[in-house]
């Protein structure tokens, strides 16, 4: 006579957390992770609302062993900055003139917002930091900006140029588009006109907003 006994198969269980990396706390419910042992695994970070995926325990991917561990997937506070803001906006060359010149600069690079917050307002503003000078002659206030419905001087005041609520990744450059009259115009009347090359510099700045 023979007796043969099959031994159930071994499981393993482990727990899977999610935590905010600055101070530890769970983000989301955790899960339980079952398999038997010898059984591989594979898991992923979830998306939570306000937060940004950062790291994890470095176990998120292996084989249920006796000796696994709990997997933990690390997340950063969402964070409001810019992708992308012009660097270098050039105006062409021009001609000295009896009549004021008027032109749209051209941006070497475009404008991009990210925000990641779960909530919150925000507001991208401009200010001119460096007057036009040749090294000479100071051409004071001579950039507006200019919107489908308004222009504004561009001073050593900061101005808002847009404002919104959007979350994720919000393109601006459109804002930027000199074949629409849009964006930072130079208007130089006639007693600013002079010769040589004028260079001055802008700042950008995005800033929290009260929600309205």
């Amino acid at each position: 006579e023979l007796h043969v006994q099959i031994a159930k198969p071994k499981e393993k269980t482990l727990t899977v957390f999610y935590r905010d990396a600055t101070n530890n706390q769970e983000l989301a419910a955790s899960k339980q992770l079952t398999g038997k042992i010898g059984d591989s695994y594979k898991e992923l970070p979830i998306s939570i609302e306000g937060f940004v995926f950062k790291n994890d325990s470095g176990n998120t991917e292996g084989v249920f062993a006796e000796d696994s561990q709990d997997i933990h997937f690390y997340y950063r506070p969402g964070e409001l900055y810019f992708l992308e803001s012009p660097k270098q906006l050039t105006f062409g060359t021009l001609k000295v003139s009896n009549q004021p010149l008027v032109k749209f600069g051209q941006p070497a690079e475009g404008l991009r917002v990210m925000d990641e917050r779960k909530q919150g307002n925000w507001q991208v503003q401009l200010k001119q930091s460096q007057s036009f000078s040749n090294g000479e002659f100071i051409m004071p206030h001579v950039l507006s900006f200019v919107s489908d419905t308004a222009s504004t001087s561009i001073t050593d005041k900061a101005i808002t140029v847009t404002e919104s609520d959007k979350k994720g990744e919000i393109d601006l450059s459109g804002l930027l588009d000199q074949s629409q009259q849009r964006g930072i115009k130079a208007d130089i009347p006639v007693e600013y006109q002079r010769l040589g090359t004028f260079k001055g510099a802008l700042s950008w700045s995005l800033v929290d907003a009260p929600a309205n």
